[in-house]
């Protein structure tokens, strides 16, 4: 296993749409940054955890061919790669933050998610959280918590 994000830490978007990275997690100078398509942010992950995707996707059986290949297409197209620059800040795409419901000079949370870790909206994360928060109490029982 790679790379593990843990952890809530908020930081603002710049007018520059610059956003800093905690340091515990700059150990990869690159990183890939997709809107996810349901979620209402954007996920971010080290380039282990996007070739990971990518290969299982190649070797899936449950998919046709061409199905395989739509599904890499449409990831790969709206995947970015956001390096590190040397202050810790990435550069979120405009098209990627509006579809996540992000805006410019927006308090955003950065949530850890085992091998990626997801920016969510003010907005977006009080819902996203309130949602967690509400299944909490049986998966930590579940997990002996």
């Amino acid at each position: 296993m790679g790379r593990l994000y843990f952890n809530t830490f908020f930081h603002t978007v710049d007018d520059k749409r610059r956003l800093t990275i905690p340091s515990e997690w700059r150990v990869e100078n690159e990183l890939y940054a997709l809107a996810h398509p349901s979620d209402e942010c954007v996920v971010v992950f080290p380039k282990e955890t996007f070739d990971t995707f990518i290969k299982n996707l190649e070797e899936s059986v449950a998919f046709s061919q061409e199905e395989k290949q739509k599904r890499i297409a449409w990831l790969c197209s709206n995947t970015s790669l956001v390096e590190i620059d040397k202050a810790g800040r990435i550069i979120l795409q405009a098209t990627q933050m509006e579809k996540a419901g992000i805006t410019i000079k927006e308090e955003v949370a950065l949530c850890g998610n085992n091998d990626r870790f997801k920016v969510f909206g003010k907005v977006q994360y009080a819902r996203n959280n309130a949602d967690l928060a509400l299944n909490a109490v049986g998966f930590t029982k579940d997990f002996g918590i």
